[in-house]
């Protein structure tokens, strides 16, 4: 317990207790201080990476069900199940002439988007030795590779220096 003196002062652990808060140090690294600084550095490192780090594209092939509906909507076309909705297939690419493949991606200049982001591709595959047609959503991705840590790092740092969650998830978010 705090010791007081006998004319009710506070005792000299009171007053050395009080200098050590409002000493220089803990000025110039209050905590408070400290998590604005490092969401504004990490603010600004964001926004260098978006305009000087070239996003990285993936290509990205999901298998799609597809079949002949029997259904009135779209009876005798080849369609797919999208939530338990049947939805038309649409242009089907062959992949010979498919516009989506890893080679062509590396091709693309730093900050050049693809003319397409999303097309169906019919692949000749041979399974259990007999060939087969397989029908391919395939969609690009772009990510900053490491750099795609910094909004999860950030969050984790202004939780650790502000203890308030939200607000640090957030600060993730607005660096995101």
């Amino acid at each position: 317990m705090n010791e007081h003196k006998s004319d009710g002062r506070p005792s000299d652990v009171d007053e050395q207790m009080t200098d050590a808060k409002s000493g220089t140090l803990w000025r110039v690294f209050h905590p408070s201080r400290a998590a604005l600084a490092v969401a504004v550095a990490s603010l600004i490192a964001a926004l260098m990476v978006g305009w000087y780090v070239a996003p990285t594209w993936s290509v990205q092939r999901t298998a799609l069900d597809v079949f002949v509906s029997e259904k009135d909507e779209h009876k005798g076309e080849l369609v797919h199940k999208v939530r338990s909705k049947e939805v038309k297939l649409g242009t089907v690419t062959p992949v010979v002439d498919a516009q989506l493949t890893e080679a062509k991606l590396t091709k693309l200049v730093a900050g050049e988007l693809p003319a397409v982001t999303s097309e169906i591709v019919l692949v000749e595959e041979v399974v259990d030795g007999e060939p087969t047609q397989v029908y391919q959503n395939v969609t690009v991705a772009r990510h900053w590779g490491p750099w795609s840590l910094l909004p999860a790092a950030v969050a984790i740092a202004l939780c650790l220096l502000t203890k308030e969650p939200l607000t640090a998830l957030f600060g993730g978010i607005v660096v995101g």
